[in-house]
């Protein structure tokens, strides 16, 4: 795989991420966590397969904000952004090319709920945060 690093994300603590979500900080820890609780007690627990949570980025700095593995195979890539009037991200679907993810989304944390499928596109699409984190269930 021509990804120059791959490795896992930072930690963030608790009382951190409380205070940034308070504030209107980062929207990635907040997605971060809600991954984390699937990846680790939803999926696992119900027999889904093994899951990893990853940060991707090149030695030229591109990056996207996670990965996640099922089985140890790349399975989906998010971009998180605040706003829903950023343009799709191009990392999403240069990676998706180079890891082979089955699926890519932008996932804009200040859209209004949308009562569809986004597991059913194969290629980078934007998707609310609700949307996206009421399908991991």
């Amino acid at each position: 795989m021509p990804v120059g690093e791959i490795s896992p994300p930072k930690k963030i603590a608790e009382k951190d991420f409380a205070a940034l979500v308070r504030f209107g900080g980062f929207p990635e820890p907040y997605l971060k966590r809600n991954l984390r609780f699937y990846n680790r007690w939803k999926w696992k627990d119900l027999g889904f397969g093994e899951y990893g949570l990853y940060f991707l980025r090149t030695k030229d700095k591109r990056e996207v904000d996670f990965l996640v593995t099922r089985n140890n195979k790349p399975w989906f890539m998010v971009e998180v952004k605040s706003s829903k009037n950023s343009p799709l991200s191009r990392n999403l679907e240069y990676f998706q090319t180079t890891t082979g993810a089955e699926h890519a989304f932008q996932v804009m944390m200040d859209a209004d709920f949308e009562n569809a499928d986004c597991f059913e596109f194969s290629y980078p699409v934007r998707v609310s945060g609700r949307s996206f984190l009421s399908q991991l269930i």
